[in-house]
C-alpha cells in the first residue's frame, strides 16, 4: 500500500526563506493531460494521495482537474481501497471565514477528505501568513470545520501541522544560518521498502518523476508519466545502488558508489540528510532534482 505525494506544482506566490523545493511564482505546473497520466498509473493499492506543491491553490485549475480525475477514478472502482484525498497548503489564499467556507466545502463536495494548514513557523509569519489568524479558536478555519461537521461532513478535516522550525539544508533552505539547519535526521527510503508491511511513501514531482524520498534528493527511479508506479518500485528495488539505500542506508550507498568519505563516517549516520545531495552528485548517478 502507497501513500503518495503528488506535488503537480513548484509554483507558490509566497517565497519563503525556507522553502526546500525552492518553489516560486514561474515554477513548473504539471499539464492537465500529464496530470491525468500520473494519476492513471498510481498504484491501485494507494491508500492516501496528498495534493501538494509549491502552493496547490496557486495553481487552481490544475488542483481542480486533478481532484475531478481522481473521482472520476474512485467512482470507476480504479482503487482497491478508496483513497483519502489530502491537500497541503500554507493557507495564503484564506481572505475571511464567508470566503473560506464557500471554498473548502466545494472542495468537501468534490471528495477532498482532509486540508493540512502548514503555517506555524517564523519563515511563513515573514510572509504575512499569520497562523494564528488560520486556526484556533474563534478562527475562520477552525469555524469552517466545526460547521462542516455539524452539516454532516463527519469525514472532513482542516488542521494545522506542526512545523519544526530546524529545517533540511535544500532549495532556499540552503541559505538559512546554521542554527536553523538540522543537525540530525533519518533516511526516509532507508528501511521503508525493504520488506513487504506497512504503508510505502512516493513522492512525484512537477515533471512525473516519481522518488522514494519526500525531498526528491535521491535519484528519481523513473517517469509516471509513461509507467505505473508499481512497476517503477519493482524495477528500482532490482537496482544494487537503490537497494543498498533502502536496507542499509547512506553510508553504505556512498561505498558502493566510490564517494565515502570516512572523515564524515558519524554524518553519514546520524544526519544523512545533510549528506545525500552531495552523495549522488559526486557520484554522477541518476536523474534527481532537476535533471
Amino acid at each position: 500500500m502507497y501513500k503518495v505525494d503528488l506535488r503537480f506544482t513548484n509554483a507558490c506566490p509566497v517565497l519563503c526563506r525556507h522553502c526546500a523545493y525552492d518553489s516560486r511564482p514561474a515554477g513548473k505546473t504539471m499539464e492537465n493531460r500529464e496530470m491525468e497520466s500520473v494519476i492513471e498509473n498510481l498504484s491501485p493499492a494507494t491508500t492516501i494521495i496528498m495534493l501538494t506543491g509549491g502552493e496547490p491553490f496557486y495553481r487552481k485549475g490544475s488542483l481542480m482537474h486533478a481532484l475531478e480525475h481522481l473521482a472520476e477514478l474512485r467512482k470507476d472502482g480504479f482503487f482497491h481501497t478508496d483513497p483519502k484525498i489530502h491537500i497541503q497548503t500554507s493557507g495564503y489564499w484564506i481572505k475571511n471565514e464567508k470566503q473560506a467556507y464557500d471554498e473548502v466545502k466545494n472542495l468537501a463536495n468534490i471528495g477532498v477528505n482532509k486540508i493540512m494548514v502548514t503555517s506555524d513557523d517564523i519563515y511563513h509569519r515573514e510572509r504575512g501568513i499569520e497562523y494564528g489568524n488560520l486556526l484556533g479558536n474563534n478562527k475562520p478555519i477552525s469555524d469552517i470545520a466545526v460547521r462542516l461537521y455539524d452539516e454532516g461532513w463527519r469525514g472532513f478535516d482542516v488542521y494545522g501541522v506542526p512545523v519544526d522550525n530546524k529545517k533540511h539544508p535544500f532549495g532556499r533552505a540552503k541559505s538559512l544560518s546554521r542554527k536553523a539547519i538540522r543537525k540530525s535526521s533519518s533516511c526516509m527510503p532507508h528501511g521503508m521498502f525493504a520488506d513487504e508491511s506497512g504503508d510505502k511513501y512516493v513522492t512525484i514531482d512537477p515533471y512525473g518523476r516519481v522518488h522514494l524520498c519526500l525531498w526528491e534528493i535521491p535519484p528519481s527511479i523513473g517517469s509516471a508519466l509513461e509507467t505505473p508506479v508499481d512497476d517503477l518500485i519493482a524495477s528500482a528495488l532490482n537496482d544494487p545502488v537503490m537497494v543498498t539505500l533502502v536496507t542499509e542506508g547512506l553510508g553504505e550507498t556512498a561505498k558502493k558508489l566510490g564517494v565515502f568519505d570516512k572523515k564524515l563516517t558519524e554524518k553519514y549516520e546520524e544526519n544523512p540528510c545533510s549528506m545525500c545531495e552531495s552523495t549522488f552528485s559526486n557520484a554522477n548517478f541518476g536523474p534527481g532534482r532537476n535533471k
